[in-house]
């Protein structure tokens, strides 16, 4: 083989090893979101330990670079081979390590960084090892022609991350999930060890590269078994936005009941009748909306589907179940919605697509909104802000009323306070409510918050189901809530996570 060939080959060599490695990037912020959830910091801390990974794999690189071809071919193979094993075995080291972890590390954020630490820092560096010594060889192939295969080698790994990136996201995840993505990796890169090992029996060496290829059969041996008893998945549907799952809620609710889970938190919880609202936050709403607009509302807006609780009670309440729209963006969300939760949604006027753009798209004159979509615990960025709460304004009826749900723990309340305040910039009356029983300090609470233009007339209500006692926040208490360091929230600057404080305890 020509030394051009050569260096070909190792070019096309690290396009795919650069793609592997943000596969399993990419993959890892799916991996952490049942267990911490999903947000910036999971994301961050994600980027940050596989970025770590790469810098000390090229260092690690440069150690060896200067050796023959047949150690670095070598060498490589065994990279190859330990970054397929800690590849396919990620989700059973997650799966055990994780509740030790998060239980001893004291903070959400601080769990987030370890857990990236121990399952992605070995992956990434061992995909990034073979970068210096592959420049290396290429200035040797090459000669004085070695400066555009050099920009090649670099070129291809660029284009390597972003096929990784676009592939997981767009293919693997959605269709495969992350286990048998990350087998499918596991197997490529058991594949690449192999090549390498063959490589440097050629280039020297025939017996050390014969028993290179016998570890490379075991260790694919091995990782196809891991395939096997890898386990199961934490997830019942395993969606591009959602780790989507149904638990059995009867016992909790004393009659059939089911809780829909995405990624770490409950997102509804819905009982066989549709008007039985177990869930606090939506028998608050419920009543808000019967004060204010009578029964239900003729016309409303839903910015999130999930289990679609709340639409299905108002459409028990009203004859046209049309005039109600969902904007639900995960379309595996609404068919395990259907499937498992009575959500009838061929009922309803359903968007699938952001919620925001499906607003404003709307003619609007609606009687009610009501904002129940979230990531992780917070709502989405660009579901908060002052922009967003304006474009909510235009689309109401002049008597139409908004409401959302925010949780935000007891004895810090800051994201609330800012909420509040975002919301007061543009509607005349705002008020908070919650279930007095769960206000306890320390306690996360997931609070409602109503705008419109008239008052609730009384300041508290008791659900006829269960019997809960539903109050507003008193004018002193939310006087006292506004005269602190509010943030009203906007497009550019949307601090939520931040305001929710990442410093507690994880729940």
């Amino acid at each position: 083989m020509s030394g051009k060939q050569t260096a070909t080959l190792i070019v096309a060599a690290s396009l795919v090893i650069s793609a592997a490695g943000l596969v399993v990037e990419i993959v890892g912020g799916r991996m952490l979101a049942p267990y911490l959830g999903m947000s910036i910091y999971t994301w961050t801390a994600v980027i940050a330990v596989v970025l770590a990974g790469f810098s000390a794999g090229h260092a690690v690189g440069g150690y060896y670079a200067d050796r023959s071809a047949g150690e670095i071919y070598r060498l490589t193979g065994h990279f190859m081979a330990l970054a397929a094993m800690t590849t396919a075995f990620a989700p059973q080291l997650l799966a055990a390590v994780a509740q030790p972890v998060i239980g001893a590390s004291g903070t959400a954020l601080t769990a987030i960084v370890l857990l990236a630490t121990i399952i992605f820092f070995v992956p990434s560096l061992a995909v990034s090892v073979p970068s210096a010594p592959f420049a290396k060889l290429l200035i040797g192939l090459t000669g004085e022609r070695s400066g555009p295969w050099l920009g090649a080698l670099f070129a291809a790994g660029s284009l390597g991350a972003i096929g990784g990136t676009v592939a997981a996201g767009f293919l693997f995840i959605p269709f495969w999930g992350t286990r048998t993505t990350l087998l499918t990796v596991a197997a490529i890169e058991i594949a690449l060890a192999l090549a390498f090992y063959l490589a440097a029996s050629r280039a020297s060496r025939p017996a050390m590269g014969l028993a290179s290829v016998l570890l490379a059969a075991f260790l694919l041996l091995a990782t196809a078994g891991a395939g096997l008893t890898i386990g199961r998945s934490p997830c019942d549907v395993e969606s591009q936005y959602f780790c989507i799952r149904t638990m059995d809620y009867s016992a909790e609710a004393g009659q059939e009941a089911r809780l829909m889970v995405l990624d770490h938190l409950g997102h509804g919880i819905n009982l066989e009748e549709p008007t039985a609202l177990y869930h606090a936050y939506a028998a608050i709403i419920d009543n808000l909306a019967n004060v204010h607009l009578g029964n239900a509302p003729r016309r409303a807006f839903f910015v999130g589907g999930g289990a679609f609780t709340l639409p299905r009670a108002w459409a028990e309440r009203q004859e046209d179940s049309a005039s109600i729209v969902v904007s639900e963006i995960d379309p595996q969300v609404l068919e395990v919605a259907d499937d498992e939760f009575w959500a009838e949604s061929a009922r309803f006027t359903v968007r699938q697509e952001d919620a925001r753009l499906a607003l404003s798209r709307e003619e609007g004159g609606f009687d009610a909104i009501v904002a129940d979509a979230f990531t992780d615990i917070a709502a989405p960025q660009h579901l908060i802000t002052r922009d967003y709460v304006e474009l909510v304004r235009a689309k109401l009826a002049d008597d139409g009323v908004f409401m959302m749900n925010i949780i935000d723990h007891t004895d810090r309340l800051d994201a609330l306070a800012s909420m509040v305040a975002t919301i007061e910039a543009v509607f005349p009356v705002v008020e908070v409510w919650a279930e007095q029983s769960e206000i306890i300090p320390g306690n996360r609470v997931t609070f409602v918050i109503f705008a419109g233009g008239n008052p609730t007339p009384k300041p508290t209500f008791v659900d006829p189901l269960f019997g809960r006692l539903m109050s507003r926040m008193p004018a002193r208490s939310m006087q006292a809530l506004l005269q602190r360091d509010t943030i009203v929230m906007t497009d550019d600057f949307a601090p939520i996570d931040r305001l929710l404080g990442w410093d507690l305890p994880p729940d």
